[in-house]
């Protein structure tokens, strides 16, 4: 099993920005994910992750979509 994770490096505030109708980030039928917010290896929160669409499709725009395929 191979693992990803996302996280900002050691020190960096970091900023995923978009605009999408659907999601930023899309995770269909991934496992081993981690996003991990922290650049310190603590409880803070380093990470931001911002979809600045206006638009909505159904429930809305999202920014992290996670969906499991059948």
């Amino acid at each position: 099993s191979t693992t990803l994770t996302i996280k900002p490096n050691t020190g960096v505030s970091a900023t995923i920005s978009g605009s999408s109708s659907s999601a930023i980030l899309e995770l269909n039928g991934a496992d081993y994910v981690t996003i991990d917010g922290s650049a310190s290896g603590s409880t803070s929160r380093d990470l931001t992750i911002q979809n600045t669409s206006t638009s909505f499709l159904g429930a809305g725009s999202t920014v992290v979509w996670v969906a499991i395929t059948l």
